[in-house]
């Protein structure tokens, strides 16, 4: 069966894409937590995998601890399956020296190795020349080696140290400042909860002193009502007693102007009586 030109050309443009997609290096854990980049294609100098990682906004990994070490070696073995030659992020500021205790440097943070995993015999600088740190992929114990820093390796890449550090940082500030939010939050509430009772405590104290008022103002024109009464009794009795008193009093008058009349008219009676006799006699 034969292919058409555009059977090819799809062919090509296929195997371009994968390839590419396949070459892309991608991010693997280790086992201390941390995520790493490992490029194992031959073809960047240190400068070139200084840029490759920057690009991935990361960093040539800084290997400042024998337990960084190990995991990193670890992750290697998985992901590579040998020793293999990758660059890290050391050099000696191109030194011109040959001793094996020259200063070496991580150029990420600027900081004097402080931890080193040198092959036997160095860094010796050979020629002059070896001023960037590998890992050897002659060595089985993935130990270190300064190289030419034009020679083409792989490299390994780590989040950016200054961005890590931002991060770090920032995510401390955020945790200080969810503290204190949840601190003012809580005193918010303790004070909202304080202020709560207070308002209840005085808001019962107004309802009791409004109940006292009621009952003392009640109790007031119960006693109002009762002396107005006990006013209108007394006042009542005394024009009762008056006015029996005026009667009595005109009952008594009318008695003695009675007896006074009938005295007076007995006393008539009799001298007119007399007086008639007397007129009888003599007419």
């Amino acid at each position: 069966m034969s292919l058409t030109m555009k059977n090819v050309e799809g062919f090509v443009i296929f195997l371009v894409i994968f390839t590419s997609t396949a070459a892309v290096p991608q991010l693997q854990k280790a086992l201390d937590g941390r995520e790493y980049l490992i490029e194992t294609e031959l073809k960047y100098n240190w400068h070139q995998a200084w840029h490759e990682c920057a690009r991935h906004d990361q960093q040539l990994v800084t290997i400042e601890s024998a337990d960084k070490n190990n995991a990193i070696i670890d992750l290697v073995k998985r992901v590579v399956g040998k020793s293999h030659n990758l660059w890290l992020g050391g050099n000696d500021e191109y030194s011109s020296s040959r001793d094996y205790g020259r200063p070496f440097f991580w150029s990420p943070t600027g900081q004097a190795f402080s931890f080193a995993y040198w092959s036997e015999n160095n860094p010796d600088n050979y020629k002059h020349q070896e001023h960037c740190v590998h890992i050897w992929d002659t060595k089985p114990l993935y130990q270190w080696n300064d190289n030419d820093c034009n020679v083409k390796m792989g490299y390994i890449c780590e989040p950016n140290h200054f961005r890590e550090t931002y991060d770090q940082a920032l995510k401390q500030k955020c945790e200080a400042i969810k503290i204190t939010n949840s601190k003012i939050s809580t005193e918010f509430d303790q004070l909202h909860a304080k202020q709560s009772l207070e308002f209840d405590s005085i808001t019962q104290n107004v309802a009791k002193v409004n109940e006292d008022w009621k009952i003392e103002i009640q109790k007031l024109q119960n006693a109002t009502q009762i002396a107005i009464q006990q006013i209108m009794e007394n006042h009542e009795k005394k024009i009762r007693d008056l006015s029996d008193n005026l009667l009595k009093q005109l009952q008594d008058s009318n008695e003695q102007l009675k007896q006074s009349t009938d005295h007076m008219n007995a006393s008539f009676g009799e001298k007119l009586k007399g007086q008639q006799a007397e007129n009888n006699e003599i007419c």
